[in-house]
């Protein structure tokens, strides 16, 4: 591993909480926000305790993982440097999960499929149930497709396709929890007025908007991002703070942007395309 190797954060551009039930999903690596790894003695490396038992205690894990090199490293002051904001849903734990197993992995698979597994099973310590997405883009450094929890790597160039498109992040400067904001959407769930809602609307729409984006179709990825913009301001109302509503819902009503989660949304950053009316 290179010891300047840079972590990116990442983008969800679609698939938000429909990715947890096996539904397909798109994120982006984002190169402005990034971690590395640093030393310094005086480091505090509490979250690498909590870790290297987790690690420890999953056969899994520990298998792939050299746990000696990680104790001593850590211990001379090896720590994760990032200027990924934590709790604004550009994967500052993928990050760290990417990292980890980067510099520390052993007899690594060299199948993708099986590194991804390792990857979700590493971020399963943040969030208690995660789709592996974060990591993944923090790892292999390219745009990942997934659908029925199997991924895709991309090829496609992350930063152009912000730019061509008028898509940027907006700061709500509420800060979240994710794995609470899971729990939420997992008891939402259970009602069958939801779970309908979300998997002949959103879920579709989802699916359509990525498609246009692999096809690189500019006309289609506007129309359908203006579809999952409105259905998740119905569908995740509740997860959109008033930072960020009245915004939304004016360029509904102007049409010269449109806002969508960017990630489990309640907080942190949310995704705003601009239209061509804008300008």
């Amino acid at each position: 591993m290179n010891s300047a190797t840079i972590y990116p954060s990442k983008i969800l551009i679609a698939g938000e909480y429909t990715v947890l039930s096996g539904y397909s999903g798109l994120a982006i690596p984002h190169m402005e926000k990034f971690a590395q790894w640093k030393m310094d003695l005086n480091s505090e490396n509490k979250i690498f305790n909590k870790l290297h038992q987790y690690i420890s205690e999953s056969t899994l894990l520990s298998s792939y993982i050299n746990m000696e090199a990680f104790t001593n490293e850590i211990s001379n002051g090896l720590y994760l440097d990032s200027s990924i904001p934590y709790g604004y849903g550009l994967g500052s734990s993928g990050t760290l999960c990417a990292a980890i197993l980067d510099r520390f992995g052993k007899h690594l698979p060299l199948q993708t499929e099986a590194l991804f597994v390792l990857l979700k099973e590493l971020e399963h310590f943040f969030h208690g149930q995660s789709s592996g997405v974060d990591p993944a883009v923090a790892y292999f450094k390219k745009p990942i497709y997934i659908e029925n929890n199997q991924i895709q790597i991309l090829s496609f160039n992350s930063e152009d396709f912000l730019k061509i498109h008028r898509i940027h992040l907006l700061d709500s400067h509420v800060g979240r929890n994710t794995e609470s904001l899971v729990e939420v959407f997992k008891q939402k769930l259970k009602k069958e007025s939801f779970k309908h809602i979300l998997t002949e609307e959103l879920v579709p729409a989802n699916k359509n908007l990525i498609d246009a984006i692999v096809l690189n179709d500019e006309v289609a990825i506007s129309h359908h991002w203006k579809q999952v913009s409105r259905k998740s301001f119905t569908i995740f109302e509740e997860l959109i703070p008033e930072t960020i509503k009245s915004y939304w819902e004016k360029g509904m009503e102007t049409g010269t942007h449109y806002c969508k989660l960017c990630g489990a949304g309640g907080g942190g950053y949310f995704l705003v395309k601009e239209t061509k009316e804008a300008f």
